[in-house]
């Protein structure tokens, strides 16, 4: 998901856009527009700071790419909102997901962690 603001020129989310206080609200693009090396990278990233934070099951990783692309990770969050106006939900919506099978995959991917720990989970070490 790519956050884009051509009203406000400043491509990142406040609080009162967060929480849909502003009319002007940065757009949400998504899938995002990404040539496929860029991509290649962002994905990369995302999954190293995902298991170097031992983080479990699903996240939420906010990338910045600045005006030469390159990129930096800002953040990770480990438990992202699942609101209906929510960064996640939206990607998982655009994704074909609606929340039953958003959550229904977030139960599975746990289950299968704490019930069969070997089958597919990925060990981080």
């Amino acid at each position: 998901l790519e956050i884009h603001d051509d009203k406000r020129g400043m491509n990142m989310l406040t609080w009162e856009d967060k929480h849909h206080k502003r009319l002007d609200e940065p757009k949400k693009i998504c899938p995002a527009r990404f040539d496929s090396e860029l991509e290649r990278k962002l994905r990369q990233i995302a999954v190293a700071a995902f298991k170097a934070c031992y983080c479990r099951d699903y996240a939420k990783i906010d990338i910045r790419i600045d005006s030469s692309g390159k990129p930096y990770l800002l953040e990770i969050n480990s438990m992202p909102s699942l609101g209906p106006g929510a960064s996640y939900t939206y990607a998982a919506k655009k994704a074909g997901l609606d929340m039953t099978s958003l959550v229904s995959s977030i139960v599975e991917v746990a289950n299968e962690r704490y019930f069969r720990p070997t089958a597919s989970v990925h060990k981080l070490a």
